[in-house]
């Protein structure tokens, strides 16, 4: 399905996760997730578009900022007479585990599903005010033929008084 301004919903969401991945080594290119957004919100008006695009910004933001945070630390553990940097291994783990969700990203994009990450899904949603309808609690209706009231004054169910103990007459 192609765009107002034909470019089809899957190159979007392609393109969109594609600059995450770069985005992971150069954070100055969170710049143009941001233009993407704004592509999707102001000129395309798709909030399926945005949420995608929302998704890879987040991406993009968890990695520049956890990466800025580990770089402040400097652990440093030797293992069998070598030094092992362990913020370093890290930051390694934690750019891959983006690397997977980004690939995710790409593969249900190019299909034109949504890429439905984890914990970015549920910040995109938030971002751009998409609720969905919770599951109504079960209610137990009794109906009143099932309820009577007892000598002492007790609306009850069942065969038995809940307070006096006395049995229902029938």
């Amino acid at each position: 399905m192609k765009t107002n301004y034909q470019l089809t919903k899957n190159a979007f969401g392609v393109i969109t996760f594609s600059l995450s991945a770069i985005s992971l080594f150069n954070e100055s290119l969170i710049i143009g997730l941001l233009l993407l957004l704004g592509y999707a919100l102001i000129l395309e008006e798709d909030k399926w578009m945005a949420k995608q695009a929302l998704q890879g910004l987040f991406i993009s933001l968890f990695g520049a900022l956890s990466m800025k945070i580990l770089s402040l630390f400097s652990l440093n553990i030797t293992f069998q007479y070598e030094r092992i940097n362990l913020i370093l291994l890290i930051s390694v783990i934690i750019k891959i585990i983006l690397a997977i969700f980004i690939i995710m990203g790409i593969c249900r994009t190019a299909k034109g599903k949504d890429a439905d990450l984890p914990f970015f899904t549920v910040m995109a949603n938030k971002a751009l005010g998409i609720t969905f309808p919770k599951k109504e609690e079960e209610v137990r209706i009794i109906p009143e033929e099932d309820t009577w009231i007892c000598s002492c004054g007790r609306e009850n169910v069942g065969k038995f008084c809940a307070i006096c103990g006395k049995e229902k007459e029938e």
